[in-house]
């Protein structure tokens, strides 16, 4: 009886060691199978860069239209012409460009400009100073059109009309001529629609002088913006 006690003991602790070394065999194989699934996995994806911040390359299309505006100042130089009598002063400029290539426009230009007397005098009669206004229909020809700061040619004519103002305040009309255009000039991008816009012209008025025709020649630098119609 003794004998048959001890022996079942025996017996379950034989029981106990295999399923012991069963479930030791079975965490070994899960062990080894998850480290072979983690083998394989794929390598995590590499997130996307994100997107860049800043200005990007501003293309002017064709058919796009401008409208834009300059103060500027100006100046005759010589001793023919207008500037005989009258020296530097200042103006505003009002401009309309249709751009018909990325890199070339045609422009409508108002301008106002006002050259003061040369000799101040009391006398009621006397100039005070001249005012030149010109319509002018111009050419515009772009370059690096991909920078943030494009650059332009400009040729152009048009009409002038003149007006003489006296010390005593009455207005004559010496009379109407003509101007030629040339300039160079940058834009400078801030928005996607707005540019500032310096320019450097030069203007070659013609107009009738106690008779005779006369050319009288100006430079003038101006500061302005150009605001475009399209994105």
């Amino acid at each position: 009886m003794v004998f048959e006690c001890f022996a079942g003991v025996l017996a379950s602790k034989e029981r106990l060691r295999t399923w012991g070394a069963l479930g030791a065999l079975v965490l070994m194989l899960a062990a080894s199978t998850a480290r072979a699934q983690e083998g394989s996995l794929p390598p995590p994806p590499v997130p996307a860069p994100a997107p860049q911040s800043g200005w990007r390359p501003r293309v002017v299309r064709e058919g796009t239209l401008s409208l834009g505006m300059q103060g500027e100042y100006g100046t005759l130089l010589g001793t023919s012409g207008f500037a005989q009598s009258y020296n530097h002063g200042p103006s505003l400029g009002v401009r309309i460009r249709y751009r018909f290539a990325e890199d070339q426009a045609f422009g409508i230009s108002f301008e106002s400009q006002r050259f003061n007397v040369k000799h101040d005098t009391t006398v009621p009669l006397d100039p005070d100073y001249l005012t030149a206004i010109t319509t002018t229909a111009e050419y515009y020809n772009y370059f690096q059109t991909r920078s943030r700061t494009p650059q332009y040619l400009m040729i152009g004519a048009g009409l002038l009309q003149t007006r003489r103002h006296l010390n005593d305040s009455e207005v004559d009309f010496p009379g109407d001529g003509g101007v030629l255009s040339l300039g160079a000039g940058a834009e400078y991008w801030w928005k996607r629609t707005l540019s500032f816009d310096l320019s450097l012209r030069y203007n070659g008025f013609i107009h009738s002088d106690n008779g005779s025709s006369s050319l009288s020649h100006g430079v003038q630098a101006g500061l302005g913006f150009e605001f475009y119609t399209s994105k």
